[in-house]
């Protein structure tokens, strides 16, 4: 690799980690840190070039069995690459996250560095994203660093403010791009970036943005891509006037606010405590334009009677959720699966939002999380045009509607539930281990 250039080096490290391509990755790693500690030395490192060649090289490294060489001096080189005088100016808030992201992960990073990098995004938080921030907070958890100016600037409530297509209009909404530093840690659970539910995520908007466009109601959306209507339920309507809506994961409420504008009867739903008293702050900050109903109510993935807990009879119309499936960890994605399926009626149909945080094989609509729906829901994803034009190489929208006859899978004990997904998941990687190469081996039940 000495003859490539920092863009050469960007697209190779990238792509295998785009591709989750493991195939020896400690070799590529080892390579890779190499060649960047190089680069880094010599200083023609362009700052977007270094942060995604870090969070590459720490996506392959977390990935690889066993150490990889050349680490420490490639943390080392991009370490004292970053601390150099005026360095930190010219990197953009996302290449501020993910260099912050990728030496937390590949750890053996001086601390100084860390609260370094916290001071400069101190200083431009009102800029970052909730995704560029979530990335930045956890990296510095990880990296065991409190950087005091980070975590005040980001627990400082926010004004948002959104302009719709009418009957929607003007939303105003509040929102807490980091919360507590307990919230944080526990939220990360599942291995994934620091996910906040008080604060608005790309998908969410994308999916409220969408909504607000939509004028034939679920019969329309249900047309667009192919859903049945079955017999056995009452038929979708062509407007949402009067229509049953339920979000998961609502957050700050954005999507709920906007189905409640568009005249249906909504249930934000939230499980996160804290999260759902600053839902509640906004709902109310934003009732819908004729007295339709809106109210927020907590509701944990997994609950055996959600509809009771949610204080409705009857299957709803319309169930959202965005962001959700994210992370590793199954067991959160079986209690997402049991929820949908104990919601969905026949004519339900089921919108969700993945944006560029998605768990792996979520947008090629596939992966865990979709193995464990196929046996009761159908699924399309909606054409990117359909999106809107600056979100929509990031984010994708698929809709799910109930099989006819479905499977009781998903509807048994969370045990026996996440017991078949991991199940499921070590016979993917054991076929993974032998199509990845000819030295792979064959791993055991227990992936081990």
């Amino acid at each position: 690799m000495s003859n490539f250039t920092a863009q050469d080096l960007d697209n190779l490290a990238s792509g295998f980690a785009r591709h989750e391509l493991r195939w020896r990755s400690r070799k590529l790693v080892t390579a890779l840190s190499a060649a960047g500690a190089a680069m880094f030395k010599a200083g023609t490192f362009p700052p977007r070039n270094s942060a995604n060649l870090l969070t590459a090289v720490a996506k392959l490294s977390s990935t690889a069995k066993g150490s990889c060489d050349g680490t420490r001096e490639f943390v080392a080189a991009a370490s004292a690459d970053i601390m150099s005088t005026g360095r930190l100016e010219s990197f953009n808030l996302k290449d501020l996250a993910n260099a912050g992201w990728g030496l937390a992960i590949l750890g053996q990073v001086k601390s100084a560095c860390m609260v370094a990098i916290g001071r400069h995004a101190a200083s431009k938080l009102e800029g970052f994203n909730a995704q560029e921030c979530a990335r930045l907070l956890y990296a510095m958890g990880k990296s065991g660093v409190d950087c005091k100016e980070l975590t005040a600037a980001a627990g400082k409530p926010q004004d948002l403010k959104f302009s719709f297509p009418d009957p929607v209009r003007s939303v105003s909404l509040t929102q807490q791009m980091g919360g507590t530093g307990a919230r944080w840690n526990v939220r990360e659970g599942t291995g994934a970036i620091a996910g906040n539910g008080g604060a608005l995520f790309e998908d969410s908007f994308v999916l409220a943005e969408w909504l607000a466009r939509q004028r034939g109601g679920a019969a329309g959306v249900a047309s667009a891509v192919g859903a049945p209507t079955s017999a056995a339920a009452a038929p979708r309507k062509c407007t949402w006037d009067g229509a049953s809506a339920v979000e998961l994961g609502a957050g700050i409420g954005l999507c709920s606010i906007v189905a409640a504008r568009l005249g249906m009867r909504v249930v934000a739903s939230d499980g996160d405590q804290s999260v759902l008293e600053q839902l509640a702050a906004n709902v109310a900050r934003n009732p819908p334009t004729s007295g339709d109903e809106l109210r927020s109510a907590l509701l944990r993935w997994g609950d055996p009677s959600p509809l009771e807990a949610l204080g409705i009879e009857g299957a709803p119309d319309l169930v959202m959720a965005t962001g959700c499936v994210y992370g590793r960890d199954s067991g959160v994605w079986s209690a997402l699966a049991r929820t949908l399926a104990e919601l969905a009626g026949p004519n339900t149909l089921v919108v969700l939002v993945h944006g560029t945080g998605a768990a792996p094989g979520v947008h090629q609509l596939r992966g865990e999380f979709y193995g464990m729906l196929a046996p009761n829901f159908e699924v399309a994803r909606l054409p990117q045009h359909e999106l809107h034009a600056d979100h929509a190489l990031g984010c994708q929208i698929h809709v799910l509607w109930r099989k006819q006859q479905m499977s009781s899978v998903v509807l048994g004990s969370s045990s026996d539930t996440e017991q078949g997904a991991t199940e499921k998941a070590d016979k993917k990687r054991d076929r993974g281990a032998k199509e990845n190469g000819p030295r792979a081996k064959k791993r055991t039940k227990k992936g081990k």
